[in-house]
């Protein structure tokens, strides 16, 4: 968890000399699916966890967002199932209501690209995601609502995609509602709880964490960035073209544009 936070604040300085600079931060819920390889206790109901994020992304004029992103959320489920304890078959776990954590502190740094679309004062985005993951938990300790808690210190890669809504009050502040679906394949260095197997434990899960919050951006110096305005995006957009190609070809949003254009 250090090493990734650690990771973040280096890289977050090199992006905020783009002036299109912009954080986030939100909480809210998150579901699994029931972990797939060779963990044992596995859940047959699917709950409700915590969730938490914290983003940076570098905004382009074209629209597209390039930066990092990290989650922090729980695994678990419920099961309906009684399983016997593989070594004191005279523990059970399960068939109580009580919570099967895979992993209490699921942290994944990901690198993101998201393609931004304006529509007013609102903006969505979608994107993809890869990066890296760690799970801890502490097994030796289990609540009153926990039933099993699977071994510490899992580690492997994450995918996924995010998709989103920016609600903007002002230039530099938006309300912001984000949706995620990250796929984990996580391995130990401890041997599966399994007759037939003695590999170590690996498992794949899918996580879906909804998280509302806020962004927070860093204005241009002339505080015009075309990135948090449509049409200054569009003049932005003209004045690019002009100076590569040496013509504009599209006519601009105003009215008083077109008919220039068009007169010609």
């Amino acid at each position: 968890m250090k090493k990734i936070i650690l990771a973040f604040l280096m890289l977050s300085p090199c992006l905020a000399f783009g002036q299109k600079f912009e954080v986030g931060i939100g909480g809210g819920i998150s579901s699994n699916t029931q972990p797939a390889g060779n963990m044992y206790y596995i859940g047959n109901q699917s709950i409700i966890n915590y969730a938490g994020t914290v983003s940076a992304v570098y905004n382009s004029w074209s629209g597209w967002q390039l930066g990092l992103n990290i989650h922090e959320l729980e695994l678990a489920s419920t099961s309906s199932v009684v399983f016997h304890d593989a070594t004191y078959p005279s523990i059970t776990y399960g068939g109580d209501d009580k919570k099967f954590v895979y992993s209490a502190y699921t942290t994944s740094l990901c690198g993101i690209v998201n393609k931004k679309a304006m529509i007013g004062k609102s903006d969505i985005y979608l994107g993809f995601a890869v990066g890296f993951a760690l799970a801890k938990n502490d097994p030796d300790n289990r609540g009153p609502n926990e039933s099993y808690k699977a071994p510490d210190n899992g580690n492997g890669l994450v995918l996924g995609m995010q998709a989103g809504y920016n609600y903007n009050f002002n230039p530099l502040f938006a309300f912001n509602i984000d949706l995620a679906a990250r796929f984990y394949d996580l391995h130990y260095n401890v041997t599966a709880v399994n007759e037939n197997t003695t590999s170590n434990l690996n498992y794949q899960i899918w996580a879906f964490p909804v998280t509302v919050g806020f962004r927070f951006r860093i204005a241009s110096a002339d505080r015009t960035n075309p990135v948090y305005d449509y049409d200054r995006y569009r003049r932005h957009h003209q004045r690019y073209r002009i100076r590569m190609f040496g013509s504009y070809a599209e006519p601009d949003n105003s009215t008083e544009t077109r008919s220039r254009l068009n007169s010609k």
